[in-house]
């Protein structure tokens, strides 16, 4: 199941992506330094399930508690307390709803 969950990740994305809304975003170079940031206050662990860098083998990804097509200007969601430190699967199972993150959601 997890080699599946990276299959996932890798190839169902864009128009097979099953939240695919349409166009595509610019993140801009904000985007970069707050993942950064992220990754650095979180110590590259996953806020849910707990697993770390070496336990995953990558670093884990940085998940928008709001989305980022929610802005009128997608730069505006990238700061650090719109963002958290989840694996790919923890991060998949938060965008599909069958995970809820702790702690309340950050406001625009």
């Amino acid at each position: 199941m997890e080699c599946y969950g990276y299959w996932l990740s890798e190839n169902v994305v864009g128009e097979n992506h099953h939240q695919w809304e349409g166009g595509t975003i610019n993140y801009g170079r904000k985007w970069w330094r707050v993942r950064r940031e992220a990754l650095n206050r979180d110590e590259k662990t996953c806020q849910n399930c707990g697993a770390d860098e070496a336990e995953l083998g990558q670093a884990p990804d940085v998940h928008h508690r709001i989305r980022v097509r929610d802005f009128d200007v997608p730069q505006n969601a990238h700061y650090l307390d719109n963002v958290i430190t989840l694996c790919r699967t923890c991060h998949r199972n938060v965008e599909e709803g069958n995970v809820t993150l702790s702690g309340e959601q950050s406001e625009k």
